[in-house]
């Protein structure tokens, strides 16, 4: 498995679920997420002799869950144990919480409680299997692909904020093609951008560092990318503001918005905040982005905050300041 390390994103717990049959399997899925970059709570490397199996898994691994991988097999689906952390995991899946993931990894039987979820099938491909429970778990997207025709001129753009040309045209193509509202994280890969722009690698590779150098987007990086320098890359609030031009509407007047709204309420919530401004998801995700770097409100992080990146808000002093001057 690729190894892969995640610039600028916070790690969130993967609980692996399974059958002791399946142990060699399981072995093989933790192994692979740790050295993706992943926190995985796994029982053979969290619980010691003389721990409580009941407070390790439930009130530490599960209570702290992300993600709830469950491993699906002719023995899993029978077991008593499985069943018992399913339950607890959908419970907190109502709540907000945890987002169950099923794996199947042989022929079976999907549990009703699974049936209506999108399931992860790794009986063929091990390795795509991997990728797909860690795009999964931090809502990373591939975006449907257009034909360059369709896109955007296949000539490099003039230049945009300062940048080159192709820094210019990798940058507006990554900003017209990310749901501008959606709360998930888009990503693209170096095909994905070298396909739709008709640029070879190095142009891309070029572009994409100039990006990440002033910040105005990140990436992840793998093992077996080449001939590109990384392996997904996803625009950050400064592209957005930088190419404000190119947009609809205006992300200072949404930074504007919410910082009058915080400074408001003093303390709110991110549902809270979202309705009484008005901005979808990814508009208020890239406001508070800008807002919490800048130290302007205090941001407070939980998981089970999807669709937003935050769960609350705190007007400071600089907030006070930021709004009245």
């Amino acid at each position: 498995m690729n190894e892969l390390s995640e610039t600028g994103t916070s790690k969130k717990r993967i609980f692996i679920s399974y059958s002791h049959e399946d142990l060699e399997f399981v072995k093989r899925l933790a192994k692979a997420l740790h050295n993706a970059g992943e926190e995985v709570w796994w029982d053979r490397w969290e619980i010691l002799g003389g721990d409580s199996l009941i407070q390790k898994i439930f009130e530490e691994g599960l209570a702290q869950a992300a993600a709830f991988v469950v491993v699906l097999s002719s023995e899993s689906v029978k077991s008593k144990w499985v069943r018992q952390e399913l339950d607890v995991a959908t419970v907190r899946k109502i709540e907000g919480v945890t987002k169950i993931i099923p794996v199947v990894r042989d022929n079976v039987e999907i549990p009703t409680a699974l049936r209506s979820l999108l399931r992860i099938d790794m009986r063929q491909n091990f390795e795509e299997g991997v990728q797909r429970i860690i795009n999964s778990v931090h809502g990373i997207t591939d975006k449907p692909k257009r034909s360059a025709q369709e896109s955007i001129a296949l000539s490099l753009t003039e230049s945009v904020a300062g940048l080159s040309s192709g820094a210019s045209t990798v940058g507006l193509f990554v900003l017209r093609f990310a749901d501008l509202d959606s709360g998930d994280v888009f990503a693209f890969s170096g095909q994905d951008l070298s396909s739709a722009l008709n640029l070879d690698p190095q142009t891309i590779n070029d572009a994409v560092d100039e990006l990440e150098e002033v910040g105005m987007v990140r990436t992840l990086r793998a093992l077996g990318t080449d001939p590109y320098e990384f392996y997904q890359v996803q625009p950050t609030y400064v592209l957005y503001r930088e190419f404000s031009e190119h947009l609809d509407y205006n992300p200072e007047e949404d930074i504007q918005i919410t910082a009058a709204a915080v400074e408001s309420a003093k303390q709110i919530q991110s549902q809270q905040l979202a309705e009484g401004t008005g901005l979808s998801p990814g508009r208020l995700n890239r406001a508070v982005g800008y807002l919490a770097d800048y130290g302007v409100v205090d941001k407070s992080q939980t998981i089970g905050t999807y669709p937003f990146s935050f769960s609350s808000l705190m007007a400071t002093r600089r907030t006070r300041q930021f709004v009245s001057g």
